[in-house]
């Protein structure tokens, strides 16, 4: 007799949940970049000068990196404790 403490709705409970997190975490970093971006680029156009430097980029990416990992978190809790919506 086989035990398995994992079974194939687990399983997909736990893919789900991971690509929950990871999709936000993803998504968060994106929209967090193209929002730097944005007034940089825009500048760009009016003055002809990109005033864009590495360290601003890797800090929007680091932010947004913190701020998805706390929405999917939030998100993933939420589904764990069967919150009506999640």
């Amino acid at each position: 007799m086989k035990v398995s403490f994992c079974n194939d709705k687990s399983k997909k409970e736990l893919a789900l949940i991971f690509c929950i997190f990871f999709g936000c975490l993803l998504s968060v970093t994106i929209a967090g970049l193209l929002v730097k971006l944005c007034l940089p680029i825009i500048l760009w156009l009016l003055t002809d000068e990109f005033e864009l430097t590495w360290n601003e980029v890797s800090r929007g990416v680091k932010i947004g990196d913190f701020r998805g990992a706390a929405l999917g978190i939030v998100i993933v809790l939420l589904r764990a404790f069967k919150v009506k919506g999640f």
